[in-house]
Parts: C-alpha cells; sequence; structure tokens
C-alpha cells in the first residue's frame, strides 16, 4: 500500500473523511480534492487531541477561508513535533509529497496514543455531540473531565469482572463505528474512556456510545446469562467495518423475515377465514406473501451460515447468486400481484380496517396492513444499498467480491424488472376496470386474462407516421388502445384475432431494432415499434407460443420479407361485430380492388357482365349499395385457364376494363367527398391516399409575390388543399365575427346618434318657447 493510500485508509478509519462509494483510482487526486479547503484537517488535529482548533470554517467559500483552516491545521501540529508544509503548497498542488510527509509524520507520532486510547474519541467531542442529542443536560457533570488522561479497562470472559450499562437516553449513531442505542438497553462494555466514549457490543452489533448516556448495572440487576453476547470480547478493532457491515445485514434480514412471519401468522391467516371478503379477493390480497415469508426464511438461514466461515471465506455475494432465480420468480410474482392487492385494500377498506383492529392492530388498522404489504418492496430497494456498503469495506483480493458486485448489478435489475412490472400491471388493472371509449363487441373482461401487455409505436400500411398504441395480448385476439387525448382514459382502436396472423421480425433490417409486423388475411399491415430490447422479445415469443397453437394455421416468420398488401383493413368503425372479429372499414380505392375472383365454373363467368351491367346501375342509386359489394370481394388468384378461354376476346376485355374505370372514378369521387364532408380522427388512417407516383405540376404563389412551378404528388396535393381549405374556413370565420361586430357598432352607433339628435332636437325646441313666452 502506496503513502497516498495508507493516508486515504487512515482518515477514513477515524471518520474525518467520508468513505467514497466507488474505488480509487488516483488516490493521489482524491487527497488533493479533499484536503484543499482545510475541513478534513481541522476535523482530523481535533479528533487526535481535542479542542486544538477550536472553530474553523465549516464550508470555505474563499481562498482566504481555506488557508485559514490549514493554518489552524498547522498550528495544532506544532505540538507533536513534526515538520510541516507550507499552506500554498496544498492549495495548490505544488510539492504534495511534502503534504504526505506531514500527514505520515502525524500518523506516526500519534500511534503511541492510540494504542494507549484505542476509542481515539474527544472528550470535547463527546460532550458536544452529547449537548445536542440530550436536551435534559445530562452531560454537565462531563465538563470536568475534558482534560484528565483516558485509561483502558480490560474486561475479561468473566461475568464478575464484566461491565454491563442500562441506557438513561436514546443515542442514534452518526458514524459507521457507533452504536445506536435506546433507552433501557442493556450494553456489555469492551472498553471504557474517563469522561467520553465507551466502546460496548449490543444485539451482536459492537461500537462506540457517550458514557454519560447510560448508568452501571448493579450485579443484582446484571441478567442471568451474560454468555448470550458470547465473542463480543475478543472483537478486535480495526480499520475495516466490514464484519460491522456483515452483521448489520444479518440482523436486518433476521427483523425482516420477523416481520413478515408476524403479519402473515397474526392477521393474514385469519383473514382467509373473514366472511366480508370473497375467496377471489382474498387470494388477491395475499398473492404470493406466504412463499415470500418462507423464502426469507431460507434466505436468512443461508446467510447466517455464510457468516458462520472465517471472513477470507465468506461468500456472502455468491450465497445470493445462486438464490437469485428464487428472488426473481418470488419478486416479479408478487409485483405482479400487488395492484389486485391495492384494488382489494381500496374496495374494502372499512371492512379491513375493523379486521385489522379486532385482531390487535392500532388504529388505523388498515395502516398497518397497507405498510407490512409494501415491505417487500422497500426490503428489496435496500439490498443494494446493504450490498454497496459491504462491498466498500471488502479488499479486492477477497474471493467474494465479484461476486458482491454482481449481486448488486442483478439487484438493481431486479428492482428495475419490478418497478416496470407493476407499473404495467397498475395501468392493465386500470384499463381493465375503467370503461373504454368506442368499445366493440364484448365486454374486455370476458377475453380472460392478460397475457402481456404494453405501450408502443405503429405504422399502419405504407404511412411512415408513427403513433402511439398499447397493445394487450389475450389467448385468443390482440387489442389495440390509444389514450386520450387528456391522458383520463383510453379509446379502442381495434383487434386482431390471432389465427390467421403472420408476425415477421424486421430487427435484423438495419434502423429497425425492436420491430416486428402483423399480417395476415384479416388484418392490414402493421409495423410494431418497441421500446426497449426486452418487450421485443417478450412479444415475439408469446404472439410464437400462440400462433404455434391447435387452433391457429400459421406460424412465426423469421424472415424479414413479408407481403405488404392486405384486403381487409384494421380500425374501431364500422357495424358491431362478434367480440372476436376485427373490425374493418372501407380500403383507400385503388383499381385493385376491383379484380375479380376467378370463377370455380366456367358457368360463373358467363353471367359476368350482366353482374356487372347491374352493379353499375345500382351504385348510380346509393353509394352503400356500392359499399356492399365491395366489402364482400375476395383475395386475388391467379387466373384460371377456363376463365382465360372465356375472356379471350379483346372486345370484351376492353369493355370490363371500362367498366371499372367508371366505377373507380365513382369510388374515388365519393370517397374524396366523404373525407372532406367529416372531420377526421387524429389517430385514423386517411379516407383517401393515391399512388405517389403520379405527379402534378402546381403552379404556387409564394408570399413575396412569386410564382413558381412545383411538382407534387397526388397525395401532397390533396392535403394541401385540404389546409387550404380549412384555413380558408377559419378566415371566413373570423370575418363572419369582424362582420357582425361591425353591424352591431353600426346599430350602437345609429342608436346614439339618434338620441342625440332627439336630445338636440328638445332643447331646440325648449329655447324657441321660452323667446316667445318673453315678447310682449
Amino acid at each position: 500500500m502506496n503513502p497516498e493510500e495508507q493516508i486515504v485508509t487512515w482518515l477514513i478509519s477515524l471518520g474525518v473523511l467520508e468513505s467514497p462509494k466507488k474505488t480509487i483510482c488516483d488516490p493521489e487526486e482524491f487527497l488533493k480534492s479533499s484536503l484543499k479547503n482545510g475541513v478534513v484537517l481541522c476535523k482530523l488535529i481535533n479528533r487526535l487531541m481535542p479542542g486544538s482548533v477550536e472553530k474553523f470554517c465549516l464550508d470555505p467559500q474563499t481562498e482566504a477561508d481555506c488557508i485559514n483552516n490549514i493554518n489552524d491545521f498547522l498550528k495544532g501540529c506544532a505540538t507533536l513535533q513534526v515538520e510541516i508544509f507550507d499552506p500554498d503548497d496544498l492549495y495548490s498542488g505544488v510539492n504534495f509529497s511534502k503534504v504526505l510527509s506531514t500527514l505520515l509524520a502525524v500518523n506516526k507520532a500519534t500511534e503511541d496514543q492510540l494504542s494507549e486510547r484505542p476509542c481515539g474519541r474527544s472528550s470535547s467531542l463527546s460532550a458536544a455531540n452529547t449537548s445536542q442529542t440530550n436536551p435534559q443536560g445530562a452531560v454537565s457533570s462531563t465538563v470536568s473531565g475534558l482534560q484528565r488522561q483516558s485509561k483502558t479497562v480490560e474486561m475479561t470472559e468473566n461475568g464478575s469482572h464484566q461491565l454491563i450499562v442500562k441506557a438513561r437516553f436514546n443515542f442514534k449513531q452518526t458514524n459507521e463505528d457507533e452504536l445506536s442505542v435506546c433507552k433501557g438497553d442493556i450494553i456489555y462494555v469492551t472498553r471504557v474512556e474517563e469522561g467520553g466514549w465507551w466502546e460496548g457490543t449490543l444485539n451482536g452489533r459492537t461500537g462506540w456510545f457517550p458514557s454519560n448516556y447510560v448508568r452501571e448495572i448493579k450485579s443484582s440487576e446484571r441478567p442471568l446469562s451474560p454468555k448470550a453476547v458470547k465473542g463480543f470480547e475478543t472483537a478486535p478493532l480495526t480499520k475495516n467495518y466490514y464484519t460491522v457491515v456483515l452483521q448489520n445485514i444479518l440482523d436486518t434480514e433476521k427483523e425482516y423475515a420477523k416481520e413478515l412471519q408476524s403479519l402473515l401468522v397474526t392477521y393474514l391467516r385469519p383473514l382467509q377465514s373473514n366472511n366480508n371478503l370473497s375467496t377471489v379477493e382474498v387470494t388477491s390480497l395475499l398473492g404470493n406473501f406466504e412463499e415470500v415469508c418462507t423464502f426469507q426464511q431460507t434466505l436468512c438461514q443461508a446467510l447466517e451460515e455464510c457468516s458462520k466461515f472465517p471472513e477470507n471465506q465468506h461468500k456472502v455475494g455468491g450465497c445470493l447468486l445462486s438464490l437469485m432465480p428464487h428472488f426473481k420468480s418470488m419478486y416479479l410474482a408478487y409485483c405482479a400481484n400487488h395492484p389486485s392487492a391495492v384494488n382489494v385494500l381500496t374496495q374494502h377498506s372499512d371492512e379491513l380496517e375493523q379486521f385489522m383492529e379486532n385482531q390487535g392492530a392500532s388504529s388505523p388498522g388498515i395502516l398497518i396492513l397497507t405498510t407490512n404489504l409494501s415491505k417487500p418492496f422497500m426490503r428489496l430497494e435496500k439490498y443494494v444499498t446493504l450490498l454497496q456498503e459491504l462491498e466498500r469495506h471488502m479488499e479486492d483480493t477477497h474471493p467474494d467480491h465479484q461476486d458482491i458486485l454482481k449481486a448488486i448489478v442483478a439487484f438493481k435489475t431486479l428492482m428495475g424488472q419490478c418497478q416496470d412490472l407493476r407499473k404495467r400491471k397498475q395501468l392493465e388493472l386500470q384499463i381493465l376496470s375503467e370503461p373504454i371509449q368506442a368499445w366493440e363487441g364484448e365486454d374486455i373482461k370476458n377475453l380472460g386474462n392478460v397475457i402481456f401487455m404494453s405501450q408502443v409505436m405503429v405504422q399502419y400500411g405504407a404511412c411512415e407516421e408513427k403513433e402511439e398504441r398499447y397493445l394487450m395480448l389475450f389467448s385468443n385476439v390482440l387489442i389495440m388502445l390509444s389514450a386520450s387525448p387528456r391522458m383520463s382514459g383510453f379509446i379502442y382502436q381495434g383487434k386482431i384475432p390471432i389465427a390467421g396472423t403472420v408476425v415477421t421480425r424486421l430487427d435484423e433490417i438495419e434502423g429497425n431494432d425492436c420491430t416486428f409486423e402483423i399480417t395476415g388475411n384479416t388484418v392490414e399491415r402493421i409495423v410494431v415499434h418497441c421500446n426497449n430490447n426486452q418487450d421485443f422479445q417478450e412479444w415475439l415469443e408469446q404472439l410464437n407460443r400462440l400462433i404455434r397453437g391447435p387452433a391457429s394455421c400459421s406460424s412465426l416468420s423469421k424472415t424479414s420479407s413479408s407481403s405488404c398488401s392486405a384486403h381487409s383493413s384494421f380500425s374501431s368503425t364500422g357495424q358491431p361485430r362478434g367480440p372476436l372479429e376485427p373490425p374493418q372499414i372501407i380500403k383507400p380505392w385503388s383499381l385493385s380492388c376491383l379484380r375479380p375472383a376467378p370463377p370455380l365454373r366456367p358457368s360463373a363467368a358467363l353471367g359476368y357482365k350482366e353482374r356487372m351491367s347491374y352493379i353499375l346501375k345500382e351504385s348510380s342509386k346509393s353509394p352503400k349499395t356500392m359499399k356492399k359489394f365491395l366489402h364482400k370481394r375476395k383475395t386475388e388468384r391467379k387466373p384460371s385457364e377456363e376463365e382465360y378461354v372465356i375472356r379471350k376476346s379483346t372486345a370484351a376485355l376492353e369493355e370490363d376494363a371500362q367498366i371499372l374505370k367508371v366505377i373507380e372514378a365513382y369510388c374515388t369521387s365519393a370517397n374524396f367527398q366523404q373525407g372532406h364532408g367529416s372531420s377526421t380522427r387524429k389517430d385514423s388512417i386517411p379516407q383517401v391516399l393515391l399512388p405517389e407516383e403520379e405527379k402534378l405540376i402546381i403552379e404556387e404563389t409564394r408570399s413575396n409575390g412569386q410564382t413558381i412551378m412545383e411538382e407534387k404528388s397526388l397525395v401532397d396535393t390533396v392535403y394541401a388543399l385540404k389546409d387550404e381549405v380549412r384555413e380558408l374556413k377559419q378566415e371566413n370565420k373570423r370575418m363572419k365575427q369582424c362582420l357582425e361586430e361591425e353591424l352591431k357598432s353600426r346599430r350602437d352607433l345609429e342608436k346614439l346618434v339618434r338620441r342625440l339628435l332627439k336630445q338636440t332636437d328638445e332643447c331646440i325646441r325648449g329655447e324657441s318657447s321660452s323667446k316667445t313666452s318673453i315678447l310682449p
């Protein structure tokens, strides 16, 4: 260990320098930044020689404050007769070797004192802490003993010489080497420093506590079995608190397992026989709590077995890694059920509160139940903190060091998965319990259990715009929802039956990470973009499993090529249908939609012209009739030999083509008018989509008066015209409002003028009458 590492370890062990969370790559730079303001140095000299620096700047903001702190430290070092450094050397970082030499000399000079006073705690520090934590003035008796020499009292294993004390006040530890005690606790003292801090053991933990917080227990008051804390008297005082942290993990694990068992035995098991809740509700409330309780007891026993080995053979990280699969299965299942448990707590809060209070819980009883059911989540978060603290005080060469690091990463990952799962299940419960706007078919609660759900971005057909959707997978159908504009609910967007669908991975194509597409005979091509790889793999796995089921005739395609054309669409509009049938809308019109299916019998083609003439005649009466025929079109097939023979006449083909063009023109115009006659929803598929290969030359006038010729596609032109129409409507509305305001102002002005004229006329008449009366 080089001098820089020795100084860092020394300062951390004395509690004047905060332990770094990560491994220090450059100890010298770490020391320079830590010691530059002089605060750590002042704390150090006060720890070694209490009262050396009475006052120093805890938060120096200027260079002068930092230099003053360093000078105060150097003044304290003068009594140790060590070579000191120049304050500017430390502040500027120049000649830092002199700073190290001084600190090493201080360390060596105080070793003898520390060996005689192993506590290293100052009486002044004790008095200061006591005055802050004890409002009753219990420290007044210690002031006179600040200058007394500390004296070590060695304890033997014989109980007659063992000093046992009882806590008079509560004390909460502020450093890792201190011991938290509560009033009335029995503490076995291992080292004594007069007028200062004592070292003792409580519940298997060893640490320092203020001596004036306790009183000595007489021999008649001592416990009958002091051997309950066997081994405490041999606890070594080291700079490494690995044992203390490990013992803390064991103690908190025991306490956690005890709390779970108490909740299970005292409340949850008796709740199963309660008549106020149904069996389903009780099952939702309990979930797998009993399995979690049993697992935690097993974990506690395993950790205790690990701690029995010598320190260099501890395998705490290895033990946790071996149990990590059980951790995941238990806690993920518990997290998945927790939203349902909260729902039961909310619906039956009064009954559960009465039950808990009848079982002996303090009021409000529902709070006790809610808090204890949330403890598994809080404990899961603490595992990361506890293991990080254990890793800080572990040597890099320890055989369990790598496993501890792996366990930290594993618990962080598990914690993130649990949080995501809880949010997902909470959202799922919200969707199932609240009404869905524009829902069609059977109630969503009758579709069975939700297999998987996540938020995705989707693209319909050839549209490049991505839209946010929530996909919910059931055993037979895939539901698509969107959030309402104000996020106050969900809007139904349609459903896709699992049977007959094909799922194709697109992640092999560059730029399509976590992407797959859904196609089939009953659904338009939909491209799904997942938020992360975990959701992507889960969707592929679940859809693959359902598609390969006995009721399905499709399989998961592993290639990135698939058919992009589909003859039926996916939407939430249309006539009422069965619960598992996909809703349909009119497809964007194109000539390919009118391609007839080949006849199954040659005679079926003989009446083709007559049928088309009838369709054309009926379509002139109502567009609904045309939609009726168009919805019944069949999928495209290869022409049969019979059809080729029957329709080989050139004249017949030309006549058919003319009829098709007439129908296409009619349908395109009907759809175009319908698209302008009704407002379109933001998340719906455009009503008119023309091939982008067809271009138009548009003459456009800029704001500066310049006229330019621009080539645009039909789609862009239609949307541009749509925007212009909307702007014209808005402008027309504004002009109408202005006109109404102008008319109103004119009427008001007219009334005002009439009133003024009337008043003027009356005044003139009055003056005339008065003049007439004056004349003789």
